[in-house]
């Protein structure tokens, strides 16, 4: 079996998506940045399974860090791609660091995944392989004008168009898609309490599981007739008029 590249994938949904992959017979390489312990655990859960297991630490906020992960996947026969990493803080247009901000948020949520996308195909192409799959993890967000994380929305927004434009310009071997999630786990400057209010405010008042994550990545790599799609899992807040929170 082939390895499956997941980036952002020493802990919380990044992991759960490699650990499922490893039980569907993937070998996988972990990318992780500041998670080194949580890396190395996540390593050992998936050896756990019977996978072939590869780290790689590297800071897709820098050009060198960019550059070591492609040379890394060099030479690996990699089949499948989840583009997981990302950067997620709070700015505005009127921030005094947003130049700062916004190249940061460039660099790991729109030029790596480029950047990683484009020496993956050209090494599954000198591999020989039929197919290589791509899934972007996405906000739901995208086609909303929310009022904060202004850095975090806008390449969220080229992000999806991203997809688009790469599943055309890629085919045939190369299949693109994305997923767009909405309250999934709680982040780091979210109260219990807000995340709880976020859910009740979704239409369906629920939110995205793990498990209809791990569903729906298993969907995407089924389905051969499709590329350059979205698919959202977010309650149904994509299509709401409440405020992105």
């Amino acid at each position: 079996m082939t390895f499956a590249l997941v980036t952002g994938s020493a802990k919380r949904i990044g992991i759960r998506i490699a650990t499922h992959l490893a039980k569907s017979g993937y070998n996988i390489i972990i990318h992780y940045n500041t998670s080194e312990k949580e890396a190395y655990e996540a390593a050992e859960e998936i050896k756990n399974l019977g996978a072939d297991v590869k780290l790689c630490k590297a800071n897709l906020a820098t050009a060198s860090g960019i550059k070591y992960l492609q040379k890394f996947c060099e030479g690996l026969n990699i089949s499948l791609l989840i583009n997981n990493a990302s950067v997620f803080k709070n700015d505005s247009a009127l921030s005094d660091d947003i130049a700062i901000s916004l190249n940061e948020h460039l660099q790991v949520n729109l030029i790596s995944k480029v950047a990683i996308i484009q020496s993956i195909a050209k090494s599954s192409l000198l591999n020989n392989n039929n197919k290589l799959y791509i899934i972007n993890i996405l906000d739901y967000g995208l086609f909303k004008i929310p009022h904060n994380f202004f850095s975090y929305h806008l390449t969220n927004k080229i992000l999806h168009s991203f997809t688009q434009l790469s599943a055309k310009q890629l085919l045939p071997n190369v299949r693109v898609n994305s997923i767009a999630l909405g309250q999934t786990m709680k982040n780091d400057m979210q109260s219990q309490e807000n995340f709880d209010a976020a859910v009740r405010s979704n239409p369906l008042s629920c939110q995205s599981t793990l498990e209809e994550i791990m569903k729906t990545i298993d969907f995407i790599l089924s389905i051969s007739s499709m590329t350059g799609q979205v698919i959202f899992l977010d309650g149904g807040m994509h299509l709401s008029d409440n405020q992105y929170r």
